[in-house]
């Protein structure tokens, strides 16, 4: 991998970027080829929990297409909306995968967000007739409702939406500004030219928490479609119904524990 990188231990350091007439990199190669080089790369690290994630994403999958496509009984305009939200919710997690794929760790990190508070809108309208109304009428704002809504659904889901923006969303000079701690002990920031490198920590807590993102949208979507007989609504099918509560907190418990370590100074790859 080629990079620019500053000391930011001393004062009035100079960015010292390798421009790509010097090292040989088109502009393409980083648009284009760096991108697919560090996919096939972090899939040969990572291939045991990167279809560990795939799995959950199928566990969303199912059920979602039975309740769009499958339905044999009409169901509520409102349930109907939240389905649409939740099949939204699990098409941005797959766009979160192929960019943490890339190592985009931080856009991984946005649209994880955004698969979040999709899920939680989803349960929010479905199950409060004032915040449908709202969403009807475009006046509805996610942010402010439905992560306190769904909070009584999952406990951790504000922490997990709080640290999400405030590691990503927000810019910020630890994350955004590429600060990385040396072996030597001095933080310096660097850019990739080419393909990123990543850390074993930082690879296994993204894909910890795009697992963790696609349980919290299951148990979510569970609440709402689920009969008493886990029976998906409007349709002939039961669902296997894994117990989504303790693979929230195992996801969650190792995503915090990579959190811990990425924010000890190993950083989210260079």
């Amino acid at each position: 991998m080629s990079e620019g990188r500053t000391n930011s231990a001393s004062k009035g350091a100079e960015v010292r970027a390798v421009s790509p007439e010097l090292t040989g990199l088109h502009p393409n190669h980083f648009v284009f080829t760096s991108r697919t080089q560090c996919q096939e790369a972090f899939d040969k690290v990572n291939k045991v929990q990167l279809w560990n994630t795939v799995g959950e994403l199928h566990h969303l999958y199912m059920p979602l297409v039975v309740v769009l496509l499958s339905n044999e009984e009409p169901i509520p305009l409102a349930q109907h909306e939240a389905g649409f939200l939740f099949w939204r919710a699990l098409d941005i997690l797959v766009s979160a995968l192929h960019v943490v794929r890339q190592r985009a760790y931080l856009e991984g990190m946005a649209l994880m967000r955004m698969a979040l508070e999709c899920g939680c809108t989803a349960l929010h309208i479905s199950q409060c007739p004032t915040a449908f109304d709202r969403y009807l009428n475009n006046s509805y704002e996610s942010s402010r409702g439905s992560i306190s809504y769904a909070k009584g659904r999952v406990a951790r889901i504000g922490e997990i939406w709080g640290a999400l923006s405030k590691g990503a969303v927000h810019i910020n000079r630890l994350a955004h500004g590429r600060l990385v701690r040396e072996p030597n002990g001095e933080m310096t920031q660097s850019f990739a030219l080419g393909a990123r490198e990543g850390t074993p920590v930082a690879d296994q807590a993204l894909l910890d928490a795009i697992s963790m993102t696609a349980c919290i949208i299951r148990a979510l979507f569970e609440t709402v479609f689920l009969d008493e007989a886990q029976h998906i609504a409007g349709s002939k099918y039961s669902l296997y119904s894994p117990d989504a509560d303790a693979k929230i907190r195992s996801y969650y418990d190792s995503f915090i524990s990579s959190g811990g370590k990425l924010a000890s100074g190993s950083g989210f790859g260079k």
